[in-house]
């Protein structure tokens, strides 16, 4: 079944829902029916994992890869291996709050909904950009597919769901309508469909992480890695998720962020400046929603004045528990994308270089963890999303 419309569309009501006007969707009345105050509509919420990550997007990168050869949006099979080459190189750079690194487009058959989600909201705009942009139709795909990640860079971002709402509403059926003239009548399946709604799940749950079940099916693999035998599966993961609340960290309270600071993997290699402890040197912080250490992936933040920070060292002031980061700022932050479509500079997204000197900063300019890519002879940075506040 498929859903050509995508104008002129009148809305179901929650009245002709209860009244069981519509002789062809109802068949009898439901039993949610007798729950005080719910609306039909706007209290069913949908499910992104599977509508946009394993519906819309694998549909897409289905598409470009797969063995239709004689689709316009085929891929050619050394653009294929060019593409697959640059997401896997990109793995030592994907922090540690992603459940999976990139996979190869050779194994896309086996991509969980975190791998759709991760390219449509991360690796895919970067490495598409400089990949697939002189093709045939490769500018055109590309613009459609900003046009997919954009709205819903939006709507997840608590951020910026509500104040760019209509934006992305109207953004997502522009990639609907186009998808029709690209990839054809018989891709405006459900799922594509359901973009024309997505948008208005906002207006009631907020951002579209509030009503998403990434969080349960996530959580799954970390029971899995917890039990090493098959004996007694509930026991061992009772005694490691316990071991993990009882490990002793240090702690150190910001009240500006809200929230506990700890500070771990004490060392004294350096980086050093001078107003900074050589004898409390750390390798890492974690906050409440994320953690930020030296290594490569994880070392980048937004800081509260707007620029990016990458963290070399974590130390505390001499003679002081004022904990401070020791690393180097951002000099140039220019907009990854523009015109036609919103300025990436409105969703924090940036190319940008960073000092050669280092810097000490406080701990409490911290605003939110970054992503960042290699991106020609620069940085690509993006906020991690569900680290914005």
């Amino acid at each position: 079944m498929t859903f050509p419309n995508v104008q002129n569309l009148r809305l179901r009501t929650n009245e002709e829902f209860l009244n069981l006007l519509d002789e062809d969707f109802h068949h009898s009345a439901t039993p949610l029916s007798i729950i005080p105050n719910f609306n039909f509509i706007t209290g069913v919420p949908l499910d992104y994992l599977h509508a946009v990550c394993l519906g819309v997007t694998r549909s897409i990168i289905n598409t470009w890869v797969g063995s239709q050869r004689t689709h316009q949006c085929k891929l050619p099979a050394s653009v294929i291996i060019l593409l697959s080459n640059k997401l896997t190189s990109l793995s030592s750079y994907i922090p540690c709050e992603f459940n999976r690194k990139p996979r190869s487009f050779v194994e896309v058959k086996r991509w969980k909904g975190t791998e759709f989600r991760q390219f449509l909201l991360y690796t895919g705009p970067v490495i598409l950009q400089e990949s697939i942009r002189a093709l045939n139709k490769g500018a055109e795909i590309y613009s459609h597919f900003l046009c997919l990640f954009i709205p819903m860079f939006i709507l997840l971002n608590p951020n910026l769901c509500h104040k760019y709402q209509n934006y992305a509403r109207d953004l997502l059926v522009h990639f609907v309508r186009k998808t029709k003239s690209l990839y054809g009548e018989k891709y405006l399946t459900h799922n594509f469909h359901c973009l024309l709604h997505i948008a208005d799940d906002v207006s009631t749950f907020g951002p579209l992480d509030n009503c998403s079940p990434f969080k349960f099916e996530n959580y799954l693999q970390t029971f899995k890695k917890h039990i090493r035998k098959g004996s007694k599966p509930l026991q061992q993961v009772v005694k490691r998720i316990t071991e993990q609340m009882e490990t002793s960290l240090h702690e150190f309270k910001d009240s500006n962020l809200g929230s506990n600071i700890y500070h771990f993997g004490q060392h004294c290699n350096g980086p050093m400046l001078n107003l900074c402890d050589p004898f409390r040197q750390y390798n890492g912080i974690k906050l409440t929603q994320f953690k930020l250490t030296t290594s490569r992936a994880d070392s980048f933040c937004y800081l509260r004045n707007g620029s990016i920070f990458k963290i070399r060292n974590i130390s505390f002031a001499v003679n002081s528990d004022n904990l401070m980061l020791i690393g180097q700022k951002s000099v140039q932050q220019e907009s990854f994308f523009g015109h036609p479509y919103i300025d990436s500079a409105h969703l924090g997204i940036f190319i940008i270089s960073l000092a050669e000197d280092l810097t000490s900063i406080s701990a409490t300019e911290i605003l939110q963890k970054g992503v960042v890519f290699p991106y020609k002879d620069k940085l690509v940075v993006f906020p991690l999303i569900h680290t914005s506040k």
